[in-house]
């Protein structure tokens, strides 16, 4: 990434008070993210101890898994809270490729939520007398504009932030010194990231020891291999694709494509309540499973994992330009027309 010259930094406005402002919010970002962690692990305490006397079940899924995603988020925040207040480089740069994802999976996110909600809260009042239309869409609205704050408008507001030609100028100024990530293109910066996030997300599966793979249940220690296998395949290319290999990219198409088609097919050998069983530590009563299947829909599990991998695949494809021609290594001599790492 080139430096700006010192006569064109000063055409920038001051965007330090944004920065503090923003660096604020992601500080207190960070503390509710902290304080969920403690939640979970109280309620995690007490429904052990309640179990152990045979008072309730466990929860579905791993919780280690949400404590290590909160805690990571917790220390994300912050991070990037102090560094924006001391105007970083690096914190605008990594919080800015992570609002543009947040917002993309936000929005996927609360179109989602707005298509199972109807039949989970119509589901849910089956049992026990039927909720008054009014009601149910009252509790759709409210579920929906709020998810609505927190994955679309607050990301977005971050992304306009930051992406704002004066808070880099601010940020070069207070922050002379080259980063590590001014030494890739920010869609590269965020390729790199997607992949890595892959790479912890396959850690956190070490503490489930189950793992579907096209349609199949891998258990055990099949599961605990094929997990650890990928996480540090994700890891690999993290840093290559940083580095800008060719390599690392056709692996990423090809590992995305293959991980992505193995969502698909298991969409639709799995339904949604036959996962959710087989990442749970008892028996689904076959009225909750009924009741989870009718509020998820036949395909609606299907498309999410088809949009996302066709989302990670046109991403790819996007930030193609960035490794032909291929970054030399040390040492080698850039082809003429290559763009500068």
């Amino acid at each position: 990434m080139d430096e700006e010259s010192a006569p064109v930094q000063t055409a920038y406005k001051d965007r330090r008070a944004g920065l503090i402002f923003f660096g604020v919010l992601e500080v207190l970002l960070g503390i509710v993210c902290l304080l969920a962690v403690v939640l979970f692990a109280f309620v995690s305490r007490m429904q052990g101890h309640m179990a152990a006397q045979g008072g309730a079940a466990r929860a579905p899924f791993s919780m280690m898994a949400v404590l290590v995603i909160y805690g990571s988020l917790a220390v994300f925040f912050g991070w990037m809270g102090v560094g924006s207040m001391l105007g970083r480089r690096w914190a605008r740069a990594l919080m800015l490729v992570a609002s543009v994802f947040w917002l993309v999976v936000g929005v996927l996110a609360v179109a989602f939520t707005a298509c199972i909600m109807p039949g989970a809260m119509s589901a849910a009042s089956g049992g026990g007398g039927k909720l008054p239309a009014s009601a149910i869409s009252v509790a759709i609205g409210i579920t929906v504009l709020f998810m609505s704050v927190l994955f679309i408008i607050l990301p977005g507001a971050l992304v306009l932030f930051y992406r704002s030609p004066h808070v880099k100028g601010t940020c070069e100024r207070l922050d002379a010194m080259e980063r590590w990530t001014d030494r890739a293109p920010l869609p590269v910066l965020g390729l790199s990231l997607i992949l890595a996030s892959y790479a912890a997300g396959m850690l956190t599966m070490l503490g489930m020891s189950v793992l579907p793979v096209f349609g199949y249940l891998a258990k055990g220690p099949l599961a605990l291999i094929v997990a650890l296998l990928a996480a540090v395949l994700f890891g690999v290319l993290a840093v290559y694709t940083f580095r800008r290999r060719r390599w690392a990219w056709v692996a990423s198409l090809a590992l995305g494509l293959l991980w992505g088609l193995s969502g698909v097919v298991t969409s639709l050998r799995m339904t949604p309540a036959e996962m959710a069983g087989a990442f749970s530590s008892e028996d689904i009563p076959p009225e909750s499973a009924r009741a989870f299947q009718s509020a998820m829909g036949q395909y609606t599990w299907t498309i999410t994992a088809a949009a996302s991998v066709l989302l990670l695949l046109g991403y790819l494809l996007y930030v193609r330009k960035y490794f032909w021609p291929p970054v030399p290594l040390e040492g080698e001599t850039a082809p003429v027309g290559s763009p500068e790492p």
